[in-house]
């Protein structure tokens, strides 16, 4: 609770603060050690997320904001998270407090283990890259900066390893922004991925490239929208 340290008296202030915000139980699981013994389910610059149970919403993640951590209280997170929940791509929160984040837990697999589970490609890559980008525009249009989306595969997990179903689950760097580029960044990021991934074999990587600076240079999300379902055929 007090990571990365464990002062006898943080540890008694954070068990009240998580008494009151609901948390009954805390899980060792998840593929990431912490202090050896102990697994979580993910390990950040600022936080910790682990495995935990709410009085009233059952199994959630906990994020633990850590005391070296330079945020001063996890408010602004869950301001940013209150907004992408809207657009179906994102968990749903359910609490917070200044060390702790309670939001939805999202069952699956990221985006970097699915690509390993498929190796070169199928059908099934096709519709998590769709998918995905459909995810990145809902956030564009929710005004909702993904800064960290660049490299998405450990920032997206797939609801029980469906490759239609994308959450971002990571909003420590997210802001509110009044145009979103998210959809650039996912294009630029499936675009360096489409020579090792044979599905993608003559897919007009240059016409792509094209559509995504289409796509920074618009002005309005009508623009947005068309540009965006041009590059939806692109990869269909």
């Amino acid at each position: 609770m007090c990571y990365p340290t464990q002062g006898l008296s943080c540890c008694k202030d954070r068990i009240n603060e998580l008494r009151v915000l609901g948390v009954e139980t805390l899980y060792s699981f998840g593929k990431t050690y912490y202090n050896r013994d102990i697994r979580i389910l993910g390990k950040g610059h600022s936080a910790i997320v682990a495995l935990a149970k709410h009085v009233i919403h059952g199994i959630i993640a906990l994020k633990v904001r850590r005391l070296d951590s330079k945020r001063f209280s996890m408010e602004w997170e869950a301001r940013v998270l209150e907004k992408a929940q809207q657009t179906g791509f994102a968990p749903k929160l359910y609490g917070f407090s200044i060390n702790f984040l309670l939001r939805e837990y999202i069952d699956g697999c990221t985006l970097e283990e699915f690509l390993d589970k498929v190796r070169s490609g199928g059908e099934d890559v096709r519709v998590a890259f769709r998918s995905l980008l459909r995810a990145a525009l809902a956030m564009d249009l929710a005004g909702v900066d993904l800064v960290e989306i660049s490299n998405p595969l450990n920032q997206v997990v797939y609801l029980c390893c469906d490759p239609g179903k994308p959450f971002f689950i990571d909003f420590e760097s997210a802001r509110f922004s009044a145009k979103p580029l998210n959809v650039t960044k996912v294009v630029s990021f499936i675009v360096g991925r489409l020579s090792r991934l044979s599905v993608f074999e003559g897919v007009d990587v240059g016409g792509l490239i094209l559509l995504a600076r289409k796509y920074k240079e618009c002005s309005d999300n009508l623009c947005r929208e068309d540009v965006f379902n041009d590059i939806i055929i692109r990869l269909t």
